[in-house]
């Protein structure tokens, strides 16, 4: 290339907003030549993903990242490097999900928005290129009521005898399902008007009424 024709080129890439140093356009080509593909990236990130506790994710949860990839991501990008991911391939991508399953295209775009934010975090890109307003939220089709007392009565009346206080503490203590079953009763123990959950021989938690039972 002559002085004139790099000059041109140059002069265009200013005109076009578009004009970096030249040391940075080598290590972005750099980059770009050693960039793993988004299935490259995606599969390392499943393997290394962790809790919020720093513990391995669940072979469960790891099985349900894969299958979102699988089904929903790596056919469309897959391939795409990660420094060649833009805008515009995203909201191809998300166009072409279906659209009728609002929750599962929230699941796929969520985890691509996660992926990506990864890559900035380990510095192999450095901005995400995933934004499409809305793409994460699901809209709520209808609004759940709680039963009232007289409703929760009739319900537990309804109920076998056995399953009886699995109604009342499910409605006013808020325990989890494992803690209310009925083969766990005997790790409950009631002092005062406290109640007392046991796990093993441990404390789980107790719990006190704030109003008169």
């Amino acid at each position: 290339m002559d002085a004139e024709g790099w000059l041109r080129d140059e002069r265009r890439m200013i005109e076009n907003s578009e004009w970096k140093a030249p040391f940075e356009r080598v290590r972005a080509q750099r980059r770009r030549d050693v960039s793993p593909t988004f299935a490259e990236f995606a599969e390392q990130w499943v393997s290394t993903r962790r809790t919020a506790q720093g513990r391995p994710i669940r072979d469960s949860t790891a099985t349900g990242y894969r299958s979102v990839l699988a089904h929903h991501l790596l056919p469309i990008l897959g391939d795409v490097r990660l420094t060649e991911m833009t805008a515009q391939h995203v909201r191809d991508w998300y166009r072409g999900l279906d659209q009728r399953k609002p929750r599962m295209a929230s699941k796929a775009y969520g985890q691509l928005r996660a992926i990506m934010n990864s890559a900035v975090d380990d510095e192999l890109i450095s901005t995400s290129p995933v934004h499409i307003r809305g793409a994460g939220a699901i809209a709520h089709r209808r609004k759940l009521e709680p039963a009232t007392l007289n409703e929760l009565q009739v319900i537990a009346e309804c109920m076998p005898v056995r399953f009886q206080l699995m109604i009342w503490l499910a409605s006013w203590c808020a325990l989890r399902y494992g803690d209310r079953r009925t083969e766990t009763l005997r790790h409950k123990t009631f002092t005062g008007r406290r109640l007392n959950v046991l796990k093993g021989n441990n404390p789980r938690f107790s719990w006190r009424p704030s109003a008169p039972c």
